[in-house]
């Protein structure tokens, strides 16, 4: 008695795996006998990690010959802001959506980096520098001049202080920009003065004495004009180098 076997067999299928780690996307081509999806990536050590990475195909699904599997990669990107750097696994996103997912709230000044807009690729680095703009016053010292005003009433040679000085105090208001508490910008938007200055006045005469000195000798007595005398004390000399005195 003869027996006969039959032996059945699969003709193998034709699968294209696409795989996206964020920097570049790779292609390749299989073979495969496998009738469901789970399998497949098995017999084949794809490189898919369940419930961390994105698979367009359900692990149930059979295999059709022709079939393409795209598949996305989960990557870290490290995130620094309010003072913290941490690690973050994401799928390939926005910026923006990244740090809507981590909970961490843009303010309309802050500076981030990348945009809020840039595609995130595995080893980024999003940098978020909290921007805060203060007023901020300042009163600044505005010190007195020393003026001198000629006096009639005062004898020539002679001066004396007839008006104290008295500095005078100015109010500045700045706009003052920190960005992650350090100060980055200041910018002056007023300036007022709170208490004038008063300058030091200091008076010297121009009263000429009118007299003879004691021990003066002279030739002749011519009246009808005026003679004015200077003393200085020390010795001083006249334009011609001759010492000054008394005439």
């Amino acid at each position: 008695v003869c027996g006969l076997v039959i032996v059945g067999f699969s003709t193998p299928k034709q699968v294209t795996v696409l795989i996206d780690d964020s920097i570049q996307t790779t292609s390749t081509v299989y073979e495969t006998t496998a009738f469901k999806v789970e399998t497949f990536l098995d017999n084949h050590e794809i490189d898919y990690t369940y419930g961390q990475d994105l698979m367009d195909v359900d692990y149930e699904d059979p295999i059709t010959d022709g079939l393409v599997i795209h598949i996305t990669k989960e990557f870290n990107i490290d995130v620094t802001a309010d003072g913290k750097t941490v690690q973050f696994a994401t799928l390939p996103t926005t910026v923006r959506a990244a740090l809507s997912e981590m909970g961490i709230t843009v303010g309309q000044n802050d500076i981030v980096e990348p945009e809020l807009d840039s595609q995130l690729a595995e080893d980024d680095h999003i940098v978020v520098k909290r921007v805060i703009t203060k007023t901020e016053t300042e009163k600044e010292k505005i010190d007195y001049d020393v003026v001198y005003k000629a006096d009639n009433s005062i004898s020539i040679g002679e001066m004396k202080v007839t008006q104290k000085g008295r500095s005078g105090v100015q109010k500045k208001t700045y706009e003052v920009t920190y960005v992650d508490g350090k100060k980055t910008e200041k910018n002056l938007v007023e300036s007022k003065m709170i208490k004038k200055k008063r300058d030091k006045v200091i008076s010297y005469g121009t009263k000429i004495q009118f007299g003879k000195p004691a021990g003066l000798q002279y030739e002749r007595k011519i009246t009808g004009v005026k003679a004015v005398s200077y003393y200085f004390s020390g010795n001083p000399v006249g334009s011609y180098g001759l010492p000054c005195e008394y005439g």
